[in-house]
């Protein structure tokens, strides 16, 4: 996908996520859901746009999200690594946004948690909304795992820690 070539991605449905899979699922094999954006009814659509923007739209046009947030100056082309990460990439190849630094639920190998990022499980297995759970890395360097007051998402108190204190 580029922004030269016009494509876009979509997919039908009440559906959380923006990606890549096959039309057909082999028996006995495994979706891994890995990085979404938002809860959307209907058809949505992502682009890379001439100005070098990965832009989200509902069926009606409205924009629900965009990256690189500052404008893509520079943007060439989005790939999609065997590692799972998902870019914006410049002509020189240098990342402008990566979905790695955005995660949802799901750490993949080579990944980073970084200070301040946290994981959210789904509240069921094919409800992606915000679940019971949260994995929390503060920026002293303590992991924490939490429970939510669901539906809220506020948390309660940390039922696991690190108890670590490094200041990343």
């Amino acid at each position: 996908m580029n922004h030269s070539s016009h494509r876009s991605l979509w997919q039908r449905g009440i559906s959380r996520r923006v990606g890549f899979r096959r039309g057909q699922q082999e028996t006995g094999s495994l979706n891994l859901r890995i990085w979404q954006v938002g809860s959307y009814e209907g058809e949505s659509r992502v682009q890379l746009t001439e100005d070098g923007e990965l832009v989200l739209n509902d069926q009606s046009g409205r924009q629900i999200w965009i990256r690189p947030e500052s404008g893509g100056s520079g943007t060439a082309y989005a790939p999609m690594l065997d590692t799972g990460n998902f870019l914006v990439a410049s002509q020189a190849g240098a990342n402008l946004w990566q979905s790695f630094d955005e995660p949802t639920d799901t750490l993949l190998p080579t990944q980073n948690l970084n200070s301040g990022a946290q994981l959210i499980a789904p509240y069921q297995e094919k409800n992606y909304s915000d679940g019971r759970f949260k994995f929390i890395l503060q920026a002293d360097g303590n992991l924490l795992l939490y429970t939510t007051r669901y539906p809220t998402t506020t948390s309660n108190v940390a039922y696991w820690s690190t108890q670590s204190s490094i200041n990343i």
